[in-house]
């Protein structure tokens, strides 16, 4: 009994080994003569697959084929080419080892690439709208046993999350176009004490059509998945200009993708719109439309006091004779003003009947529009005609002229003296709003001197006049100190400084 098991063992021995050497002669005989498998999966799916340059279909594509049949100049070439994609391939340059072989590939966005210097406008995303009827019919979806069921626009489908303007992001970093999200990103960025540029396109994306089918395939050769979803977008792409508030670029085109599961349906709305945002960069005219803008009001060399050229001579004024704190303030009143942009708003004098007008140059800086609201209401268009960021003042122009305009004294200020601004506080509808204290020290922060106050001073103060008690400018309010055991003191700089840092002269009496 004993040795029948041992010859039934030997018996299995041997055939294990028949079995072996059969597979490997197998193997070999089918390497050498015979038929291979490449297995090319692909996202997006239902991309071009060639072979040596000719096309044989679409992915998911299984590949049989024969090396001496096929290779030309001892090489085979598969590729995978989709319009708005990067080209994927791989070259065989010798008889395969293996049998079958299997590719999944992400096909990258062909993304084009752009040069921009530091001067150039940014730009942002706002949203993607899809203004459909609820339960209207957008595509169709085919079982396997060949019935149908219509697709509504409900649910799932819907788009707009915050993904697509990740995605926005993501693509026109790559492309070299500086946007709102990229803008001098530096390591500890956020202590530069000097404003950023605000975009001046901003770039929207309206879905005018929308268009989806899903087909269940039980065979599938690849084993890829066996629901294919489709989807087509027609959408428009608009650009507006925020420094005139009009639409200046409009351009529609279709975002397509292909896609395949094993479980579940849903079209890939991201990978539409990346497509459709793709082809829009690459059909240059976004490129050249921020190529010929110029910055509206936008300075960003930042000029030291030295360098500054004395371009403008103001007016030497006087101020009628007044009686009373009360008649003061409605005589200096009209020469307060306030200033809007689209960061916010800050405050402003006039200092000239000619319409120039002085505030800070952080209320303007990198802004796209800015405007100057009067006491009375009216609301007239500014011109930034120079600023300077280490004083931190900016000098504006409105169109027009015999604007009421405010004396500036450079007689320096003494300890103790009475001040006061009108300006425009912590919200635009307080314009007019009176601080009243008085001059406190003199203080040298950052290389720059400042008036110290002991009055209120709010954000929008920023850029207002400081005033003495003849209703002469002294200063130009720009911030204030909040910390430990400090409560509200404002800066200003003298006046005398802020004419050096703009280029601006007295006229000779």
């Amino acid at each position: 009994m004993w040795d029948l098991v041992i010859s039934f063992k030997s018996i299995l021995q041997i055939m294990n080994k028949i079995l072996l050497i059969v597979l490997f002669l197998f193997s070999a005989l089918s390497t050498a003569i015979g038929q291979f498998r490449y297995v090319i999966v692909s996202e997006p799916d239902s991309a071009k697959v060639f072979i040596n340059g000719e096309k044989v279909g679409n992915t998911p594509y299984v590949a049989d084929y024969y090396w001496k049949k096929t290779a030309k100049d001892k090489k085979i070439v598969f590729s995978v080419e989709e319009d708005g994609y990067e080209l994927w391939s791989d070259t065989i340059t010798g008889k395969p080892y293996k049998l079958n072989k299997k590719a999944r590939i992400i096909l990258n966005p062909d993304i084009p690439s752009y040069k921009f210097d530091s001067t150039t406008i940014f730009v942002a995303f706002d949203k993607i709208i899809a203004n459909f009827d609820n339960n209207q019919r957008i595509g169709t979806y085919l079982f396997d046993d060949g019935h149908s069921e219509p697709i509504k626009w409900e649910g799932t489908v819907k788009t707009g999350d915050e993904s697509f303007a990740r995605r926005f992001y993501e693509i026109l970093s790559k492309s070299g176009i500086p946007t709102s999200a990229t803008a001098g990103l530096t390591l500890f960025g956020e202590q530069d004490r000097k404003r950023k540029q605000l975009p001046r396109f901003i770039i929207g994306a309206q879905i005018l059509t929308y268009q989806v089918n899903v087909v269940e395939e039980k065979k599938n050769k690849a084993k890829a998945g066996i629901i294919a979803n489709s989807l087509k977008m027609n959408i428009e792409w608009q650009v507006l200009d925020k420094s005139s508030g009009t639409v200046i670029l409009k351009y529609s085109n279709t975002g397509v993708s292909h896609t395949r599961t094993n479980y579940g349906s849903g079209a890939d709305n991201l990978m539409a719109f990346e497509h459709s945002l793709v082809d829009f960069l690459r059909n240059g005219k976004l490129n050249e439309l921020i190529k010929n803008t110029k910055q509206s009001n936008l300075v960003l060399k930042s000029e030291s006091n030295d360098s500054v050229k004395q371009i403008i001579v103001i007016s030497k004024l006087k101020l009628p004779e007044f009686n009373s704190f009360g008649e003061l303030i409605k005589l200096v009143n009209p020469s307060c003003v306030t200033i809007v942009t689209d960061r916010g708003h800050g405050s402003g004098v006039i200092v000239d009947s000619k319409g120039y007008i002085i505030t800070a140059n952080h209320v303007v800086e990198g802004t796209n529009i800015v405007s100057v609201k009067f006491d009375n209401g009216i609301e007239l268009n500014a011109k930034v005609v120079t600023s300077n960021v280490d004083a931190d003042v900016a000098l504006l122009k409105i169109e027009g002229n015999s604007f009421k305009a405010l004396p500036i004294t450079l007689e320096e200020t003494s300890l103790g003296s009475e001040v006061f601004t009108i300006g425009t506080p912590a919200d635009i509808d307080l314009g007019q709003s009176i601080s009243k204290g008085m001059i406190s020290g003199k203080r040298s922060i950052e290389n720059q001197t400042y008036i110290q106050l002991n009055m209120s001073v709010s954000p929008g103060n920023s850029g207002g006049p400081l005033l003495n008690d003849r209703g002469e400018i002294v200063g130009i309010v720009q911030k204030k100190m909040i910390g430990i055991g400090v409560e509200g003191i404002g800066f200003a700089i003298p006046i005398e400084k802020a004419l050096k840092a703009l280029g601006i002269t007295l006229e000779k009496m």
